[in-house]
């Protein structure tokens, strides 16, 4: 392996070796508590989250307990006296600094304990939600009148995710689309029938940067679900993925991951926290990972590393600093995966899954990101609390990849049937863009009442500039044959010396290593596009009663945009537009809500038809495209706030699309929409016992399009009628935990096919067996795609991208 490969690897060996310090219950650290009376265990829960703690409880103790309201500054002991006050119960430190919780008699001495079934492990092992980072939620999880869902960091550790392509596999209602011309390379998610690529966001800021992500930073995932512009600006009207980043805490620790794998697999994480005084701490993050994907393993490859540390000041004090850097390099073989069979229209299912038509001598993919983020916090009053986040970040994307018989409708519909006579001709698709972002935002929230009536609220201010580089390269092969696209016959029966330059190959047994001679150059001419935005939001949770609340939130934005190219203006784009979220939520009982909402997003004419906003002259005089969403759902937290419990049914309906009404003639008139429902579970059912997944159910349709469009009565692409997804563990004994996954995907039309080419419908299984050998070490084996399905992840009208085949990754952690 490369010395690049290793460049963070002693980093990650210090901090998985380092003899940290655990014990901390004595320092001064104050944070500002404004808890409901509710059951003592959610309460001590929070306490211990807010305050960046470690907590271990026996869910006996607490069970069918209240705790009383706490509100104020006080240190974590003080407000978990606080809580315990009355209960017959105290808090203790455990082992290692850990709190923990048992019988007033029992304490004795700060360091001693007597024997006791611990059953909640470290917090952030369980499974349920806590809470969204945003402060735009100015309520729980539980009374947000709208479906909001987060994987936390133990559902992201036990199924062994790296990407979040891998973690958005747990969430039934998620595909991910096809490339910008077919590629794979960057996420595209698709959130109940809709792009949902330009609403990727990183602790609640917008992150434009085409990249494959990496979840080694990843405290938890946020999914919003139904449009959100009202909270996060423009969007494609289907939802939004948050990303939270860990943050320093006050507190002494630091973990090692190490895994092996087949198909040549490694990587090597590391997450290491230092308390530096009694307010100040430095968190660092690292990551070596690299391999080749299972089932394409012949020549499908991948090595990346990545760093992000984090410095915090005042934690613990009314005022706090945090400054943090992310660096992502990722380089690899693209795919392009299997033809699509004309016969059929879906990809060649006789076609060895191992088969890869790219040339090693001329394909790449290199992608690299740089965030850098400050973030200020300021708690006013013990009320009020003012927030700003300011942010820079880059990310280059570039690539030369094979596509299989072409990508263009000049020539694809030519060369495709040319595969009925086994040749594949290697089309070279390219590009190379960077995009940048200077970002900055402002919250002031807190809460105030006016009468009887109780509000939680949010305002703010974000302020945005974003600029997109597109540019590609030039491919050319020694053969000048390969240049032609006449359409009128097969590439490769039309010119039969293109088979000795390699840009011919066969269907069944194409070779990686051919010698390709050509040369790859950049252009050197690329296009800009910028966006600047300026917005304002209120946000505003209302208890009108201790069994009704009202949940509201506007936003006004101001859109300006425009493309340029060797100086001169191509096109430019102004929009003004207004969103709101409207919700009532019932409360039958404290632990569980009923609720019904409307909200809205705003999706621009430049950014209707791509991933970004690529005004052009062709929709630069267009207004933004909306859509409207009802949903009407219920929450509930059982088992003492372990569990939660959702479902919802809603209905989005997207208009005001630019279609062709008649020859010539176009109007702003299309439709389409999406109607479902939609289960969810997450958390611990016992003990010992956790569960993570759902079921979605999504009867989509284009309810208007082209007047010559056959795809008018038809599913939306990406946009499977039936997904399911479960993910369950279960400890057998002390030491010995097993689990695994089920998951499902209905059959789905492809990106850019007229719904002439389809994945089929797929179910795949994956498992778990994990050994706890002591407190600072455990292993873990996950066997992913266990039965080795062959599956589609993606279709493109000429292409299907093939998930990964059977893999084994033995993962061992080490905790100090």
């Amino acid at each position: 392996m490369s010395i690049r490969k290793f460049a963070p690897l002693p980093v990650v060996a210090i901090l998985a070796t380092s003899p940290l310090s655990a014990a901390f219950a004595q320092q001064a650290a104050r944070h500002h508590y404004d808890l409901p009376a509710g059951p003592l265990g959610a309460t001590l829960n929070a306490i211990a989250v807010q305050g960046g703690r470690t907590l271990t409880l026996d869910p006996a103790l607490v069970s069918g307990r209240n705790a009383p309201a706490i509100h104020g500054d006080y240190t974590v002991e003080q407000a978990l006296d606080a809580a315990l006050d009355g209960s017959g119960l105290q808090w203790a430190i455990a082992p290692h600094g850990a709190l923990t919780v048992q019988a007033a008699a029992a304490r004795g001495g700060a360091a001693t304990l007597p024997t006791v079934r611990v059953a909640g492990n470290a917090l952030n092992d369980g499974y349920q939600p806590i809470l969204a980072a945003s402060p735009k939620f100015t309520a729980p999880l539980l009374d947000t009148p709208k479906t909001v869902d987060v994987i936390p960091q133990a559902v992201i550790k036990d199924t062994a995710s790296s990407s979040l392509q891998d973690v958005m596999r747990t969430m039934p209602g998620i595909t991910f689309a096809a490339g910008e011309g077919g590629v794979p390379l960057a996420d595209r998610p698709v959130i109940r029938g809709f792009n949902s690529t330009s609403n990727l966001l990183v602790d609640g800021m917008r992150d434009i940067g085409a990249q494959t992500r990496d979840v080694f930073d990843l405290e938890q995932i946020e999914v919003t679900k139904g449009p959100d512009s009202v909270y996060f600006g423009r969007g494609g009207g289907g939802g939004s993925i948050n990303m939270v980043t860990k943050a320093p805490k006050l507190d002494n620790f630091a973990e090692g991951q190490f895994s092996l794998g087949t198909a040549d697999y490694w990587r090597l994480a590391a997450d290491g926290n230092w308390q530096l005084s009694d307010h100040s701490a430095f968190r660092l993050n690292v990551m070596g990972n690299g391999g080749h994907v299972a089932g394409r393993d012949s020549a499908v490859d991948f090595d990346k590393w990545g760093v992000a540390p984090s410095l915090a000041f005042g934690l613990g004090t009314p005022t706090r600093v945090t400054l943090n850097y992310y660096h992502l390099q990722d380089n690899g073989m693209p795919d392009y995966g299997v033809p699509i069979d004309p016969r059929t229209g879906s990809p060649y299912k006789d076609v060895n899954r191992r088969t890869f038509y790219g040339l090693k001598d001329r394909d790449f993919r290199h992608t690299q990101t740089d965030i850098g983020t400050i973030g200020l916090e300021h708690d006013i009053n013990d009320r009020l609390t003012i927030k700003n986040m300011t942010r820079y970040g880059e990310s280059t994307n570039s690539y030369v990849a094979t596509a299989p018989n072409g990508a263009s409708p000049v020539y694809a519909d030519v060369n495709l049937p040319g595969t009925l006579q086994g040749s594949v001709f290697r089309m070279a698709k390219s590009q190379w863009t960077r995009t940048s972002t200077l970002a900055n935002q402002t919250d002031l929230s807190g809460k105030f009442d006016t009468g009887p009536f109780k509000h939680s609220f949010d305002l703010g201010m974000e302020l945005s500039h974003e600029k997109w580089t597109v540019d590609g390269w030039t491919v050319t092969s020694s053969n000048p044959h390969a240049a032609i696209q006449s359409g009128s016959s097969p590439q490769c029966q039309a010119y039969a010396d293109l088979w000795a330059s390699y840009d011919c190959t066969t269907l069944d047994d194409p070779n990686p290593g051919d010698a390709w001679q050509g040369t790859v150059k950049r252009n050197r001419n690329p296009t800009y596009y910028k966006t600047d935005t300026r917005a304002f939001y209120a946000f505003d949770t209302i208890e009108l009663t201790e069994k009704w609340l009202v949940n509201a939130g506007v936003r006004w934005d101001h859109y300006d945009t425009q493309s340029s190219k060797n100086g001169d203006t191509i096109a430019r784009q102004k929009d003004d537009f207004f969103n709101y979220q409207f919700g009532v939520v019932y409360k039958p009982a404290p632990n569980g809500s009923i609720y019904a909402s409307i909200g809205t997003a705003s999706t621009p004419a430049a950014l209707g038809s791509s991933d970004y906003d690529k005004v052009s002259a062709a929709n630069s005089a267009l207004k933004p495209e909306r859509s409207t969403s009802v949903e009407i759902g219920t929450k509930w937290n059982l088992f003492d706030e372990k569990l939660a419990l959702t479902s919802a049914l809603f209905n989005i309906d997207r208009k005001n699309a630019n279609i062709q009404v008649d020859t010539g003639v176009y109007e702003q008139a299309g439709k389409s929409r999406v109607r479902g429902f939609e289960l969810g579970l997450a958390g611990d059912v016992t003990p010992k016992w956790k569960i993570y997944g759902g079921y979605t159910y999504m009867d989509s349709e284009i309810k208007r399009g082209a007047y010559n469009d056959a795809t008018v009565g038809q599913p939306l692409p990406d946009t499977p009628r039936n997904s399911f997804s479960l993910w369950s563990t279960y400890r057998v004994l002390p030491q010995w935990t097993v689990g695994g996954g089920a998951y499902y995907v209905g059959k789905r039309f492809g990106t850019a096919c007229d719904r002439d080419c389809w994945a089929p419908s797929y179910w795949r299984f994956d498992a778990l067996v994990g050994y706890q050998v002591n407190s600072h070490l455990d292993l873990k084996l996950n066997v992913q795609n266990v039965f080795d399905k062959v599956y589609y992840t993606k279709v493109h009208y000429f292409m299907g991208d093939l998930g990964p085949g059977r893999s084994a990754i033995l993962t061992a952690t080490v905790r100090y």
